[in-house]
């Protein structure tokens, strides 16, 4: 004779998790646990509410956890613990119609596996976790405890989803990722407790962009500033020198992804959001812009720079999102813009290779050209920099580092907090949120960057 099994929920996904019960045969329903009464339409009984769990246990010793999970998964959580309390066996419940490697584990404990599942060999899946129907786990993945894998959803080779997390329906996660716990993923928005989770973005942006067979030239060899420049000339001469002598930011700092992510990911239209860069030497910021989605224009007064950018988008297929590329001194150059054409503009350190009056008119311009409401990014060092040095021969704040990240890369601009707040706040723009990047190498300093974020009036 069959053991009897309580179902615990009698919604939607109760309803599926009933069919791979039956078609297992290993348990007979004795009925569902729910707090509304007649809720599944099903030809099984409601024989109670959570509450009387208590005196069911007494009848029955396996229950089911069926209640679904698409955003928290505290519910589910929540229920485990109390079933686990009274004493109530929760077996794994595994379709017929699934394939298992035999070298894959499934823990025995309240997962269901749903029709059509493969679970490739390596393959580690938590208590209580979902794999929904048609879903797919690569060789080496780990699925960890209260996790669910939805309909048509692939998780590829050595990847992680930690604890308590949601795949949705038809995504796919790249080789390697790793979801960390209480997240959501699905296709191209990533949530952590209701916000947007960074740390995943950046491992996919990483794995996607930075491992082998990616698209695009080999990195040379590493060739230091001071081998190609001694600090002489203009700053544009000096850049120009750099762009043709050695690989320069191929890939985006986590500071613009987050900031790109935070205020357009979610619109309707990407196309329709236009996103200006002061000075984009070789391109990496508005590379990554583009292959978001996003239309782009940018000014840089680098040759060189400006001609591997637009090589690396023509390689990628991705030249149709860029709106204009001009060559120059972006003070200039700002002019041949249409005011009120950009949802945003970024800087990120090229303001610093303008002095300090110059930074402010060109700061002046550039919001003359956001739209009502736009937003800008800029990144710049402060005084704490490894290589800034005090030189009152030079202009405002401004010196030649010979050491540090900054160094033979010309004349840079260091600020104060004084400095931001004179730069970056105007009569019809303000900043919204400044904050520090510091970095030690051996335990010494070296960077301090200011991240300043702002907006134009609406």
């Amino acid at each position: 004779m069959k053991d009897e099994i309580l179902i615990i929920g009698a919604g939607g996904h109760a309803l599926s998790c009933v069919d791979v019960i039956e078609s297992e045969a290993r348990f007979k329903i004795a009925g569902f646990v729910d707090n509304e009464a007649n809720k599944t339409g099903l030809d099984y009984e409601i024989l109670g509410n959570d509450d009387e769990l208590k005196s069911l246990r007494k009848k029955y010793k396996f229950a089911f956890l069926a209640i679904g999970q698409t955003k928290s998964a505290n519910p589910r959580i929540r229920l485990f613990e109390k079933l686990k309390s009274l004493d109530f066996i929760m077996p794994t419940i595994i379709s017929p119609r699934a394939y298992i490697s035999k070298y894959a584990q499934i823990d025995s404990e309240a997962s269901i596996i749903m029709h059509n599942v493969l679970v490739n060999a390596g393959a580690k899946v938590g208590k209580a976790c979902i794999l929904n129907t048609n879903s797919l786990l690569e060789h080496g993945c780990v699925v960890e405890d209260f996790s669910h894998i939805s309909t048509c959803a692939v998780v590829n080779g050595d990847c992680v989803v930690k604890r308590a997390s949601f795949v949705g329906s038809n995504t796919n996660l790249k080789h390697g990722q790793i979801l960390g716990e209480n997240s959501i993923f699905y296709k191209d928005k990533f949530y952590t407790g209701g916000g947007l989770n960074f740390s995943y973005l950046f491992s996919c942006l990483f794995s996607h962009f930075f491992l082998p067979n990616h698209k695009g030239h080999t990195m040379k060899k590493f060739v230091s500033n001071a081998e190609i420049s001694n600090n002489e000339g203009t700053n544009a001469e000096i850049w120009q020198n750099i762009f043709e002598n050695k690989e320069w930011g191929k890939y985006p700092s986590e500071t613009l992804i987050r900031f790109i992510a935070r205020n357009f990911y979610n619109v309707s239209d990407r196309k329709a959001i236009n996103i200006l860069e002061l000075g984009l030497g070789t391109g990496t910021n508005l590379w990554f812009c583009a292959r978001e989605g996003f239309t782009v224009s940018g000014i840089e007064w680098s040759k060189a720079g400006v001609d591997r950018f637009l090589k690396r988008m023509d390689d990628e297929g991705l030249k149709d999102r860029i709106k204009d590329i001009k060559i120059g001194d972006y003070y200039t150059m700002l002019d041949e813009f249409e005011d009120e054409s950009f949802d945003c503009f970024i800087d990120s350190y090229s303001l610093a290779y303008n002095d300090f009056k110059k930074t402010q008119d060109i700061i002046k311009k550039a919001v003359k050209k956001l739209k009502k409401g736009g937003k800008f990014l800029s990144i710049t060092p402060s005084f704490n920099n490894l290589g800034f040095y005090k030189d009152e021969s030079l202009p405002y704040h401004s010196c030649k580092p010979t050491e540090g990240c900054d160094a033979f890369t010309g004349l840079i601009r260091y600020c104060d907090d004084e400095d931001i707040k004179k730069l970056y706040n105007g009569d019809n723009f303000k900043i919204t949120s400044i904050s520090l990047i510091n970095t030690k190498e051996n335990n010494k300093p070296l960077t301090e960057l200011y991240i300043i974020q702002g907006e134009k009036d609406a």
